[in-house]
């Protein structure tokens, strides 16, 4: 039996005990009797175990965040700098909702610190995916060679034969005038996984290459789809992966 199942057992027991002591008999009740569902069981019963448990829940542990410095025009996080009501799937539990931001200077994940005027970051080898605004960040560490990708966390674009995957950072620039001082810029990169292999993507020419079986239908298709590589490589990257996989045998 895996540990995360393991861990999923135990969570359910304890919370079978705190129903009784908090007095919820129907809900240990409901949890004894489908005992088949027990993955749903524990998602749904994520906020009810933040009121009962309080600060040992298992999602809370991790060091804490430090902010940057806020002289610095902009904000190092991807979409908002607001927290943004997400899911995250952490040690082997689903966690949802869960206010989070992402910082994408430091590739961290950030959540308040229960019942405290602080924030924490979340382990990110516990981490195994996370999602909020539309996006689906997962956790990649693939082996280390020189094509690879470096590891951290990457959103998962289109999920198929052949994964797109973009890597957004944020760098602090300085100004060329001392009065402007500093600001965030972000840089996005693309990768296409195939199998266990990541190709990193710049070009039309080097997405092609990872089709390289279906080469002369993606480009065709590209081409009467009017999508330019140029002027939207997610976009182009997305719609050759998913005609990739419609022709695909």
């Amino acid at each position: 039996m895996s540990f995360a199942l393991n861990m999923k057992k135990t969570f359910l027991l304890g919370l079978l005990i705190c129903c009784k002591l908090f007095g919820n008999p129907l809900m240990a009740q409901d949890i004894i009797q489908d005992s088949s569902s027990e993955v749903l069981a524990v998602s749904r019963s994520v906020n009810y175990y933040y009121k009962v448990i309080g600060e040992n829940a298992h999602l809370y542990n991790g060091s804490e965040y430090i902010q940057t410095d806020s002289r610095i025009k902009g904000d190092p996080f991807f979409g908002s700098k607001e927290q943004q009501p997400g899911a995250i799937f952490y040690d082997g539990t689903l966690y949802s909702p869960v206010p989070v931001l992402y910082d994408i200077l430091k590739d961290e994940l950030v959540i308040d610190r229960y019942n405290a005027h602080f924030k924490i970051v979340l382990i990110k080898e516990k981490t195994d995916y996370f999602s909020f605004g539309g996006h689906k960040f997962i956790r990649v560490d693939p082996k280390a060679d020189e094509e690879s990708p470096e590891a951290g966390y990457y959103d998962l674009l289109f999920d198929g034969k052949v994964r797109v995957l973009a890597r957004y950072k944020k760098k602090i620039v300085e100004s060329i005038y001392l009065a402007e001082g500093s600001s965030f810029v972000q840089e996005n990169a693309y990768f296409l996984q195939r199998g266990t292999q990541y190709y990193p993507v710049k070009t039309k020419k080097a997405a092609l290459a990872v089709f390289k079986d279906k080469r002369g239908e993606v480009s065709r298709y590209l081409r009467k789809s009017g999508i330019k590589f140029k002027d939207d490589p997610q976009n182009a990257m997305v719609s050759m992966a998913k005609y990739y996989d419609q022709i695909k045998n």
